[in-house]
């Protein structure tokens, strides 16, 4: 499995732009940043910008986030999400999501297939709870 693209809204003053260019940039296809568009999340333009960027189809796509206001922004760009809560995220609903897991660990590739395969998103048995 290969992760093409890196979407973050940290605040540029918080990110260490250093690290950012030695560890992150040649790793991904793209990584699209709160500087390179007009709102941030909750809004999709995070999503939109980086599928964009790698020619790829939103319907086609998985966002993995810790946040409900990240997985509304990726759910309204019209990726599938599957959101990991972190312990200050946690109380946050996450019914939008297609699937909360406690860790990445919970996550396989024939589950993340089946996500982008044409399930239907409200499918009760796509999404499962902590």
């Amino acid at each position: 499995m290969e992760i093409d693209a890196l979407v973050f809204d940290f605040d540029g003053l918080i990110l260490d732009t250093e690290w950012l260019e030695d560890v992150l940039l040649g790793r991904f296809s793209a990584v699209v940043t709160r500087d390179d568009v007009a709102s941030v999340k909750p809004a999709p333009d995070l999503y939109l910008a980086a599928t964009a960027a790698l020619g790829a189809s939103p319907r086609r796509s998985v966002a993995f986030e810790d946040s409900s206001h990240g997985c509304t922004s990726a759910v309204a760009a019209g990726l599938r999400c599957v959101v990991v809560p972190n312990h200050m995220t946690r109380p946050q609903g996450f019914s939008h999501a297609d699937r909360v897991v406690d860790t990445l660990a919970d996550v396989d590739l024939a589950g993340l297939q089946g996500l982008v395969s044409g399930a239907k998103r409200d499918s009760s048995a796509e999404r499962t709870e902590p």
